[in-house]
């Protein structure tokens, strides 16, 4: 996807900075997802700062994409690992859905012990389910609610049971 962007750009063109930002997203998915994959590896249960510092580093790249993106974060404790990757996976999958039209991404984690909720609010996009891959949730203990109100996509994950104190 990287190579695609590179590919037929010159310096001097005037899409470099976009194509660049671009890269930086998608640069912050790789080395995020690659720490939380090893940290897996090891624990059952990963902290949710974990996913929140990842999410965090995707959304202040966002911003460099003129995209007005925020987090709003309420979370403590532990989550098991697989839930908590699979969440960043599906966020991932949200932003490489919408960020060449998005406008405004605003995105809400919560999350303890007993369950983890991550609602993600897209506004100038065309986004339907189809567009997602949401199978992955299924069989994890989660359920994905996806909502559109004109131009506005919301796109709620639940993931219960899973947490450790």
């Amino acid at each position: 996807n990287m190579e695609e962007l590179l590919n037929g750009t010159a310096v001097s063109d005037k899409d470099l900075k976009s194509k660049l930002a671009e890269i930086c997203v998608l640069n912050a998915y790789i080395k995020r997802h690659s720490n939380l994959t090893i940290l897996m590896e090891n624990k059952k249960y990963l902290p949710l700062d974990e996913l929140y510092f990842s999410i965090r580093e995707s959304v202040d790249y966002l911003n460099t994409c003129d995209i007005y993106a925020s987090l709003h974060s309420e979370h403590e404790g532990e989550f098991l690992s697989e839930t908590v990757v699979v969440a960043y996976e599906m966020f991932e999958s949200v932003i490489e859905a919408v960020m060449s039209d998005a406008e405004i991404m605003m995105i809400s984690m919560r999350g303890n012990a007993e369950r983890l909720l991550l609602r993600i609010a897209v506004e100038g996009v065309s986004l339907n389910p189809e567009d997602l891959d949401l199978a992955m949730i299924n069989h994890l203990k989660g359920s994905c609610f996806f909502e559109k109100e004109g131009d506005t996509c919301y796109i709620s994950m639940k993931f219960s049971g899973g947490g450790s104190s």
